[in-house]
């Protein structure tokens, strides 16, 4: 059955409404753009593209005030990987580097030092709360994507050559960044505005860059996104895969991994 954009939305904006735990991973795959001569199939994790290695990533999320994010980066090599874990406890925080501490902090002395803000969003924001943290991360959160961009519905009933879905819970989403329908000075726009502003300036700028619009796959049941991908002119610029994303009473958290 057909679903209305309206719907999809709403189903988009209540995700998180009464989410105590959360943990969820994902894998991103960026692609080399090839020139508008070469055919660019869609793929994803394709053994026979070795150029750039996927990107892992994991978080969890225990009310009220917990937060930890993993994210891979980049070592020297182009084929080393280097995990990066942003843990928040209540007011305390931290960061590893591959397990070892690097820094650590109070969330007041961070908001007094602005610390991380203007730099790329490597981890996270450590003068945000947790949950604000938690918001930033645009595979996490459906309402960035319910309140900046427009929508279009691609429901057919023949699977799409990339679609790794036949689930009727999921719905295929083309959407397109809306920005321009905002100021374009975010200094106008309240900070709850700003947290539900995909182009906040505080986010992760890259996820925009060289796009022309995007894919959704939004899971109906929970209303969080199950896959999103970045179409430019030339190909696709990256894929990102949730491969699991557990709530509430599903959601098992190990006590060690919010330790400080």
């Amino acid at each position: 059955m057909p679903r209305a954009i309206q719907e999809v939305k709403e189903r988009m904006l209540s995700a998180w409404h009464d989410v105590e735990v959360l943990v969820a991973e994902a894998v991103e795959k960026a692609y080399v753009v090839t020139p508008p001569t070469s055919t660019n199939r869609p793929r994803f994790l394709e053994p026979s593209d070795v150029q750039i290695l996927p990107y892992h990533y994991r978080a969890w999320w225990q009310a009220p005030g917990r937060w930890r994010y993993d994210r891979e980066i980049r070592g020297r090599d182009l084929d080393e990987r280097i995990t990066l874990s942003f843990v928040i406890d209540n007011d305390r925080w931290a960061v590893r580097r591959d397990g070892d501490l690097r820094s650590q902090g109070s969330r007041a002395d961070a908001e007094q030092e602005q610390l991380t803000k203007g730099d790329g969003l490597w981890y996270g924001r450590p003068y945000l709360t947790a949950r604000d943290n938690a918001h930033l991360w645009a595979w996490l959160n459906p309402q960035l994507w319910a309140s900046s961009c427009s929508f279009v519905i691609n429901d057919t009933t023949v699977p799409l050559p990339d679609d790794i879905y036949h689930d009727t819970n999921v719905v295929h989403v083309l959407a397109i960044n809306g920005a321009w329908e905002h100021d374009s000075f975010p200094d106008c726009l309240s900070d709850q505005q700003r947290m539900n502003w995909l182009d906040d300036l505080e986010r992760d700028e890259e996820i925009g860059d060289y796009v022309n619009f995007f894919q959704l796959w939004v899971d109906m049941k929970t209303g969080f996104l199950r896959r999103i991908t970045g179409e430019g002119a030339n190909g696709r610029q990256w894929d990102i895969l949730v491969q699991g994303l557990l709530t509430n009473d599903a959601a098992m958290v190990h006590p060690d991994t919010f330790a400080i």
